[in-house]
């Protein structure tokens, strides 16, 4: 006899009375649940059934049921598949059959394997044989479907055989369970109930058929209600199903409505679940809601688990035990690290029912990044995510400072990191100062760690042929670098404070255990190094690890598909966001849903057809509401992660329709500070962002209970006046604050910037990519190696021919060049093309620079000379006003010298690629110190070794000769029409060569440095007499005492940062962060 029981706690607990009677009668029973359920059910069978009953009741799942049978009259199997396995055997036949195959001709990609995998269960799980697909492809006339029908029975024959070379599946048991039941009476009088199913396969029905053909009593219980509704479509489709059944056997049928079936319209759950997808009906819920349903409001994910820990509070403070709650949502990797993190700081007890893709943990990312960078050439990311997963012997420290140079200079191939050859260029990019190598030296000291065991693994892999030889290399890189003992140091092993040593070494075994199944199913399989590591990568996205939980009494946070609960008094709903819950069904990439209709028509029927399984997704939102007893707040957020907006969900739309303003809604965000301080964790995090009296009271509160945070009022960063603490200060400057010119000037242009930049090192790590800013480094190093190279060789610069400057600037600029493209993994077109032009425009400033010194007696003396730096000159140090001293350091790019009278003269010169202009006024506001400020160190600031590379002693006087700004950005010449002469063009270029600056106002000097007759190279130059020279050096020096006074007195405020088009701001890359408005203000015309 069949019996329909229609309901769902209702009808179990119906069913657990009847099998109560069962068994009080000496009568076997078997209830039969989903497999995860087994252990749930068998759970609630033993509290309601007395200690004797167990010899007569069995809860069980089909696969369980299976095993039983078999155990009795064999056919036990052993070794079962799982995910990887299924994936690694599908590979093997598409790559065995790819000459054969018509439609899946492509790249074998794991997203392909994974839905042909999905396939053949389908169609296993439906009695659907490659011979029915042969055949209802010969029915059908020649067309892509077709095709493709074939290509699958092909496909899933290869499958089938090399899979069962090895492994069983778990639908093989049941294939064997039906043809033992039909054999063999094992029910023999026993009554069977089955339970919290929707539908079922093709095979659970054989096995149904199967009892009730034996005249076996079968009840079976639906989540059926009358009326319907379209979340029950599936459902009804079962029900239809399983009537047909009986009908076609002749056997007894009755079907039985319990309470749940015919819902208490006057309870606003009951009235909930019954009513939010019964379209067809259009009451409302006429009584009172109370507490029962709410719905809340949140910004975000975040302020959502805020909102969990205080709902969590209050049903504890209500009476309720942790193990009464559950929290839900469509998808746990959304609120991973997020939801678990907040409850752990807030001290609840919880368990997050999740699986953990194998492939996303350190060991097994090791693995398969390692594998990668040997197949793909050490590519940049590749690299990136191997140092990322902790386990490739350096340090973090180390890890952070590799990726950071390695990105900069978009380092990629093997080449590059295991020639043996050190990196050379700067740390800080292409810049025209002198590189740090002692910050080189250990960068190049973790790139050697980082090679050498890559470099052995490399050899291995390339003298490997097969599937056995690369899983041995594999083992051995991993032997190599002790991977073993790595797993379980504490800081991989430990995950918001919890020891999960276990985990690592379950995980290592899981590991190895996987690599065995590769080596027992393809060990003697032909691959390359590509195809092995796709095949790993197969092996690992098939191993799902998941926990228990470890204590009664937890929260259990779960999605709908995994949580593993009955009934809770409290349930909370995370994310009932458009696109998340309920989630949109997609149709299955392999097989669509015409290819699946037109299957039907030829006789191969699959009963996961769209709309059944969108109807299971509106059941699943119904089945959360059903877990609540007592209360459900559902929630939803406003913006997504990304930042973007995010909207409530049709469910949501839905509850507001049936409820009306009866519902009970609110805004998390605009509930009263008091009402969201659940716990000590909410109360800090409030505190350390709230201001005024509030936020003092608050911070006074915490302090009672022994948190001490530091004072802060939001308005003085949203106003622009935040300062440090005078200690905080102090400990950032130390007793010598070291200053250079670019830290002044961005000071002076906006101090929170200064902090941001240079005392917080936030900053972008963009890959260096050579563009038009560039340009004054790539001059800065070529000017700067004319002049090492002339001195080294002993001539003058005068002396130089025009076709020894050709010569030169070629040489140069192609060393440069190549330097240039080397580090920064090669050039394009383009970039070869910009080189060629800048070879031109190096030649004009060497040849400008050889005009002048033959007009001149001075000489270059020195290039790129250190200041305030390791191996230079001794900085000029300044005492500051509020206490302790400022040193200036910097590097100036050239110094010219020349003698006369007995004295020395010096000139500071530095190029500038870009409009600079040197003005006076701007010396006051701390803007353009640098000329000065090397001058007058070097002239000022006595250094026994610059004297001697000078030739003066000690008691010399060294003289101010001036500073000089050259302009060496490359000209244009426009000309409406062709030139009469070509040659006009290169004499008006260098005139577009600018100099800006001072000079000491001395009639015999002025000679000296520009014999011109229209003193052509200093005509532009300001003239400075000794006093003058004084009083800018005084300027200089009041300036910088005042911005460092600053500095240490703790002022990283923008309030008086100008505004404006020409401002600072307009290309800051902190606006995001001192939220001033850029516009706001007096425009900045400087």
């Amino acid at each position: 006899m069949l019996t329909l029981l229609y309901g769902t706690r209702h009808a179990r607990k119906e069913i657990y009375r009847r099998i109560r009677r069962n068994t009080d009668g000496a009568r076997r029973a078997y209830l039969i649940v989903p497999d995860q359920k087994a252990l749930l059910a068998e759970s609630e069978l033993s509290g309601i059934l007395p200690p004797c009953a167990a010899l007569y009741a069995d809860a069980v799942g089909f696969s369980r049921l299976a095993n039983l049978v078999c155990r009795r009259y064999g056919g036990l199997t052993y070794n079962y598949a799982n995910d990887g396995a299924k994936a690694l055997s599908m590979y093997r036949a598409v790559r065995r059959l790819r000459p054969m195959l018509k439609v899946f001709t492509g790249d074998i990609k794991p997203a392909t394997l994974s839905s042909l995998c999905a396939l053949y269960t389908e169609f296993r799980a439906a009695a659907v044989t490659p011979d029915d697909l042969a055949e209802a492809a010969d029915r059908l006339p020649p067309s892509p479907l077709a095709d493709k029908l074939r290509d699958l029975a092909l496909l899933f024959t290869a499958y089938s055989g090399l899979l069962h070379e090895h492994f069983a599946e778990q639908t093989d048991d049941l294939d064997t369970l039906c043809d033992l039941l039909a054999a063999h009476d094992f029910f023999g009088g026993a009554a069977v109930y089955i339970d919290s199913f929707v539908s079922f396969t093709k095979q659970e029905l054989t096995v149904i058929e199967r009892m009730l053909s034996r005249g076996t009593d079968v009840t079976i219980a639906l989540p059926y209600a009358r009326g319907g509704g379209v979340h029950l479509l599936e459902c009804a489709d079962t029900r239809k199903r399983l009537i047909k059944l009986a009908a076609r056997l002749g056997c007894a049928f009755e079907e039985q409505y319990t309470a749940d079936a015919e819902p208490n319209l006057d309870d606003p759950l009951e009235f909930a679940k019954a009513r939010i997808w019964d379209f067809a009906v259009a009451e409302s819920f006429a009584g009172s809601v109370g507490d029962a349903l709410t719905l809340v409001r949140c910004t975000d994910r975040r302020e959502e688990a805020r909102l969990c820990a205080c709902e969590i509070f209050r049903a504890v403070s209500d009476g309720a035990a942790y193990s009464d709650i559950a929290v839900v949502m469509r998808n746990t990797a959304d609120y991973e690290g997020i939801l678990d993190r907040y409850l752990a700081r807030c001290g609840i007890p919880h368990f997050f029912s999740v699986k953990t893709d194998a492939a996303t943990l350190p060991l097994t990312r090791l693995i398969l990044s390692a594998l990668s960078l040997i197949v793909w050439d050490f590519r940049l990311a590749d690299v990136t995510a191997y140092i990322k997963t902790g386990l490739c012997g350096l340090s973090d420290d180390a890890c952070d400072l590799f990726e950071e140079y390695i990105s900069r200079w978009n380092i990629n191939g093997a080449r590059r990191y295991l020639d043996g050859e050190d990196f050379t260029m700067a740390r800080d990019g292409y810049t025209a100062e002198a590189v740090d190598a002692a910050s080189l030296a250990d960068i190049n000291a973790i790139k050697r760690q980082f090679a050498a065991p890559l470099a052995r693994f490399a050899d291995s892999l390339a003298h490997a042929g097969t599937v056995r030889d690369f899983t041995a290399a594999v083992f051995d890189y991993l032997t190599d670098c002790d991977i073993k003992n790595a797993c379980t140091r504490p800081e991989i092993v430990r995950y918001f404070g919890v020891d999960r040593t276990a985990d690592a070494i379950r995980l290592w075994n899981v590991t190895m255990d996987a690599l065995d199944t590769l080596v027992d199913a393809a060990g003697d399989e032909t691959v390359t190094a590509a195809e092995y590591s796709t095949l790993v990568e197969l092996l690992f996205s098939g191993i799902d690890i998941a926990e228990i939980p470890t204590s009664m009494d937890q929260v259990m946070l779960g999605s709908t598909d995994n949580i593993r609960i009955d009934r809770r008094k409290y349930v909370i709903v995370l994310g009932v966001n458009e696109g998340t819950f309920p989630a949109p069904v997609a149709e299955s990439p392999t097989l669509c849903e015409s290819e699946r209709r037109t299957l039907a028509a030829v006789g191969v029927e699959l009963s996961q057809s769209l709309e059944l399984r969108s109807a299971r997704e509106l059941y699943s939102f119904v089945r959360v509401l059903d877990f609540a007893d007592t209360r459900v707040t559902v929630t939803y957020h406003t913006t997504a992660a990304d930042g973007s907006a995010a909207s409530p969900s049709f469910a949501v739309e839905r509850l507001l329709r049936i409820f009306g303003d009866s519902l009970l809604t609110y805004d998390f965000a605009a509930l009263a500070p008091i009402e969201r301080l659940c716990c000590t964790a909410a109360a800090v995090d409030a505190a350390a962002a709230a201001g005024g009296a509030y936020g003092d009271a608050l911070r006074a509160s915490l302090a009672k209970f022994g948190v001490v945070l530091p004072p802060l009022d939001r308005a003085h960063i949203t106003g622009g006046a935040a300062a440090l603490t005078e200690k905080t200060a102090a400990a950032l400057a130390g007793d010598v604050l070291r200053l250079s010119q670019s830290r002044l000037d961005t000071y002076g242009d906006c101090h929170l910037k200064y902090f941001l930049q240079y005392m917080l090192s936030l900053e972008d790590d963009e890959p260096f990519t050579f563009n038009p800013a560039d340009t004054g480094t790539y001059v800065h190093s070529i000017l700067e190696r004319f002049v090492r190279d002339t001195q080294a060789a002993g001539r003058r610069i005068a002396d130089y021919t025009p076709e020894e400057l050709h010569v030169i600037s070629v040489r140069l600029c192609t060393e440069e060049s190549r330097r240039i493209m080397c580090a920064s993994g090669g050039g394009n077109a383009r970039f070869i093309s910009f080189f060629e032009r800048m070879q031109k425009n190096v030649e004009l400033i060497l040849s400008d620079l050889v005009a002048e010194f033959a007009e001149s007696d001075c000489e270059p003396l020195l290039c790129e000379y250190r200041i305030g730096m390791d191996g230079g000159h001794a900085p000029l140090v300044i005492d500051l006003p509020v206490g302790g001293r400022a040193s200036l350091r910097g590097i100036a790019d050239r110094i010219d010298i020349c003698r006369a009278d007995g004295k020395t003269y010096l000139r500071v010169v530095d190029y500038k690629t870009g409009k600079k202009v040197f003005r006076e006024s701007d010396l006051e506001k701390g803007k353009n110190l640098q000329l000065l400020i090397y001058l007058f160190t070097l002239c000022r600031v006595t250094d026994a070794a610059f004297l001697d590379r000078v030739g003066a002693g000690s008691t010399d006087a060294l003289v101010p000769a001036g500073a000089t700004y050259y302009v060496v950005k490359p000209p244009t010449v426009k000309r409406d029409a062709p030139p009469a002469a070509e040659a006009d063009i290169p004499t008006e270029a260098a005139g577009m060569l600018g100099r800006s600056g001072f000079i000491l106002d001395s009639e015999a000097l002025g000679h000296m440095i520009d014999r011109t007759e229209k003193k052509v190279f200093s005509k532009s130059l300001t003239r400075k007499d000794a006093g003058e020279m004084d009083a800018l050096f005084d300027t200089v020096q009041t300036a910088i005492a005042k911005l460092a006074g600053d500095m240490r007195a703790g002022k990283i405020d923008c309030a008086g940062t100008a505004r404006g088009a020409n401002g600072p701001c307009r290309y800051c890359d902190y606006a995001a962060v001192c939220r001033m408005n850029p516009t706001k203000g007096d425009e900045d015309d400087a």
